[in-house]
């Protein structure tokens, strides 16, 4: 994984406020990759 992706999932992971929304775009980040 680049450096600019995983820092881009992280701070899209403390930005989440919902832990759904966030395993939705932890998937679905996963499935782009």
């Amino acid at each position: 994984m680049n450096f600019f992706v995983s820092r881009m999932f992280v701070l899209l992971f403390y930005s989440c406020r919902n832990l759904a929304i966030c395993t939705v775009i932890s998937v679905g980040n996963l499935v782009l990759l």
